[in-house]
């Protein structure tokens, strides 16, 4: 039983990808960043909100119309090398008048 569950942390070894993020207010300019597709994409978006002088908490980061939470990793999300991610303002509000 042991040697099935290690069997299976072998196949699943952490791999280097790299994603773009895509951010809205530059006019759709996109960032690339190298990450592990075990490590937290928190990671690369506090990269991303540094390098651009953004609050990190007033960015929110969505993939294929679903946001996506700061503790979920590439592999977690299935993406894959090159996949782009869209960075948005946070809005607050909405409602009518």
């Amino acid at each position: 039983m042991a040697a099935a569950g290690a069997q299976r942390v072998k196949e699943e070894k952490s791999e280097i990808i790299i994603l773009n993020i895509q951010y809205n207010e530059t006019g759709g300019q996109k960032y690339s960043f190298s990450t592990f597709t075990d490590v937290p994409l928190k990671e690369i978006f506090r990269k991303f909100c540094n390098n651009q002088d953004l609050i990190y908490g007033s960015i929110r980061f969505m993939i294929d119309g679903d946001r996506i939470r700061e503790t979920q990793t590439p592999r977690d999300l299935k993406l894959e090398d090159g996949d782009l991610i869209d960075a948005f303002n946070d809005q607050i509000g909405g409602g009518c008048w």
